[in-house]
């Protein structure tokens, strides 16, 4: 079987398996929305050495949403639940699962996508045990050591707390953190602020 041949055949499998077991797939990545929440995995693989990442993560839905809003792009709410995992402007998820292992056998890999499924679908029941709203996750992300500042402004502004947004977006810029997106002249901070002073005026 060439590294084509293997390739092809494993993310075949992965669509195949998720899709039987409740998962949406497209291109690279699997994903579904359950209590108000959006999981998302990607996969990648080296043919060559068989080597495989799987890549977890999940946020509130309603934070594309006001993502959306606060930049002025409310028709992308219309779009296809897929887009909250790659399109060019959204909130990122926050990773909880991030591994790779090397594939025992790449022409029969169902054995060990279901086991590649089993962990997700664990991983998922526990995060959902633990974070059951934006609050919730708002407390888990600002303790990450990489903080989704993006996420945190936004969700910031879904509760109306308006002076800690506009705190963490001085904070961003004091440590020149980049927000990530640029909007011709105004990057996201500068729409965060005009949304803020529009709705509040």
């Amino acid at each position: 079987m060439t590294n084509k041949e293997k390739e092809k055949l494993f993310f075949k499998t992965i669509k195949e398996i998720f899709k039987a077991n409740g998962w949406k797939f497209k291109s690279y990545f699997v994903f579904k929305s359950l209590d108000d929440f959006f999981f998302d995995c990607s996969f990648s693989m080296d043919p060559k050495e068989n080597k495989v990442w799987v890549d977890l993560g999940f946020k509130p839905m309603i934070l594309d949403d006001v993502f959306w809003d606060i930049t002025e792009m409310p028709d992308n709410k219309k779009m296809p639940l897929s887009f909250r995992s790659n399109a060019a402007f959204m909130i990122d998820s926050f990773r909880i699962l991030d591994y790779h292992f090397v594939l025992e056998d790449a022409e029969n890999p169902a054995k060990e996508i279901l086991q590649i499924l089993h962990r997700i679908d664990e991983k998922v029941k526990e995060t959902l045990n633990t974070v059951k709203n934006t609050r919730d996750y708002l407390n888990c992300i600002a303790k990450d050591d990489r903080p989704l500042y993006n996420s945190i402004i936004t969700t910031h502004i879904y509760h109306k707390e308006y002076e800690m947004a506009k705190q963490q977006i001085a904070y961003c810029r004091e440590q020149e953190i980049c927000s990530g997106y640029g909007f011709g002249k105004y990057d996201f901070y500068d729409m965060a602020e005009k949304h803020i002073r529009r709705i509040t005026k």
